[in-house]
């Protein structure tokens, strides 16, 4: 749900940077119990169930929000009112809303992010809407259709809240109810998640949401931030638990929702959305790199939250994170190392710390502002021995050692290569320059 934070997400697993070889389920805890992983975990299969809490305070069935793991229960209520003959995915979404820009938008386009509608997420109205209490989808629905589209519909993938804010506009019209009434009777009930639910606010027993602070420390999200769950809805706004979500998972892919045909849709690799994935209905789709192995999947994000719900259809295992902090990408690597050692025996995770063998000597010289060609910015600084970064004007966070011109920012999950001379820095594919002697 949080603008920006997918390609993060999805990109982060492709990253090179410092690991740390594991070999059991144990180990893989351990590890990010120690480098301060604060959420719940879930490991589901025929084998047996698995569940833990991590972080002060943090049991094992605690409440979190689930961020844009929720569109996964929008698509599948848009293929049940398919089902029940009140709308079809080749449907123009203007017919159900004239005052949508496009024509030429389908509802197969909302639930494969490829309508070209730019996402309202980030928008100025937006961003006024999100500190206020929910009321209805009305306001949010009037934004939508004022977004411009950026691109013509089923051409290319480009991921955007705005086509599941419609979508739960659609389950509403052709319900005759609100999203959530429907999404509980039909989906959330007969998967027995008796721990789930949706509401426009923080509820009682929601664990308390949180950021990382310049040096990693959690903070504690205000309580206004709580609202923007409402407005998030079927795109982001629905709060559960990990051993709700693996009954969600075992439901869901054993065909006790859906039809056959409708899972088939709902799973099936329709458009290419990164490398080496594929978007479904509310899904991604990859393969393990290593065995080929199909995974289903869709990670999420509200302030003060992490998600990510993996699911191996020939195991039938789920590997479900829920983080009670914003990172980037920790969750899905918590789960993927899951998968790997409960497969392989072994897999090799993300290191958080400072390589304790890297010396600190003349960090200075990396301090200043890059640029790359397309503008953008990356701002160091250096304070009580530390460097600290800003990427684009974002809150600094501190500069992780990795190597004597290798540094990572944990909270974006960015890598950085300094040249030997500190004139430019590499971070994923875009080289930037220093600003003063370009």
């Amino acid at each position: 749900m949080i603008k920006g934070l997918l390609p993060f997400l999805l990109l982060f697993s492709s990253l090179s940077h410092a690991v740390v070889n594991v070999r059991t389920r144990d180990e893989v805890i351990l590890h990010f119990k120690e480098a301060g992983f604060s959420g719940t975990v879930g490991v589901f299969s025929p084998k047996g169930d698995f569940v833990v809490g991590l972080g002060p305070g943090v049991h094992a069935d605690d409440h979190l929000l689930i961020g844009s793991v929720t569109k996964q229960f929008t698509a599948a209520a848009i293929l049940k009112l398919v089902e029940q003959g009140k709308l079809k995915v080749t449907d123009p979404v203007s017919r159900y809303v004239p005052r949508l820009r496009s024509h030429e938008v389908t509802i197969h386009h909302l639930l494969t992010h490829t309508s070209g509608i730019r996402d309202a997420v980030g928008s100025y109205e937006f961003e006024r809407f999100k500190i206020t209490p929910f009321r209805s989808l009305g306001p949010l629905v009037a934004l939508v259709t004022k977004m411009p589209i950026e691109f013509r519909a089923g051409s290319r993938f480009d991921y955007s809240n705005s086509n599941y804010f419609l979508l739960s506009h659609l389950v509403e019209l052709r319900s005759g109810e609100s999203w959530w009434s429907f999404v509980k009777r039909e989906l959330v009930d007969p998967a027995g998640m008796t721990e789930t639910n949706f509401v426009g606010s923080r509820t009682a027993r929601l664990l308390p949401g949180h950021t990382f602070d310049r040096d990693y420390s959690l903070t504690p999200i205000a309580e206004s931030a709580y609202f923007e769950r409402g407005w998030a809805n079927g795109a982001g706004g629905m709060e559960s638990t990990v051993r709700d979500l693996g009954r969600w998972n075992e439901a869901l892919h054993s065909g006790k929702i859906l039809s056959a045909e409708s899972l088939r849709q709902m799973t099936a690799a329709h458009t290419k959305s990164g490398k080496n994935e594929f978007v479904g209905y509310g899904l991604f789709s990859t393969q393990d790199e290593v065995t080929g192995e199909s995974i289903l999947f869709h990670p999420g994000g509200i302030p003060g939250y992490i998600s990510q719900n993996a699911y191996y259809p020939k195991r039938k295992l789920s590997t479900i994170v829920l983080a009670n902090y914003e990172s980037s990408g920790e969750p899905e690597q918590l789960a993927k190392a899951l998968a790997s050692v409960e497969s392989r025996g072994h897999a090799s995770v993300p290191n958080y710390l400072d390589d304790p063998k890297v010396p600190r000597a003349n960090n200075q010289k990396f301090v200043g502002r890059f640029r790359s060609v397309e503008g953008d910015s990356l701002d160091i600084t250096f304070a009580q021995n530390q460097l600290y970064l800003s990427a684009g004007g974002s809150p600094e966070h501190r500069m992780i050692l990795r190597g004597d011109s290798w540094f990572f920012d944990r909270s974006i999950g960015l890598d950085l290569h300094f040249s030997t001379d500190a004139v430019t820095v590499q971070a994923r594919d875009t080289t930037y320059f220093r600003d003063d002697l370009r």
